[in-house]
């Protein structure tokens, strides 16, 4: 898959500038910490997804390794 493709999209309050992602599978402290500049404030936003994945070979296989990526975009 090439495109990225859509997941969700709207609009979300926040009250604190700072947004945090953390890890979906437990045993992975993977966290970070994101400053939008401002709180109090009505996003627009979108999430989307993409899935990346070794090509198909004779024998082997459908996908050896398998990647998705996930992009949240934030604007007023």
């Amino acid at each position: 898959m090439d495109a990225w493709e859509e997941l969700w999209a709207g609009r979300l309050f926040l009250k604190s500038e700072l947004v945090g992602v953390v890890a979906w599978a437990a045993g992975y402290p993977y966290r970070l910490e994101f400053d939008l500049g401002q709180g109090e404030t009505t996003w627009s936003a979108r999430v989307v997804t993409k899935i990346l994945q070794t090509e198909e070979e004779a024998g082997f296989p459908e996908a050896i390794a398998q990647v998705e990526l996930y992009k949240i975009q934030f604007w007023t």
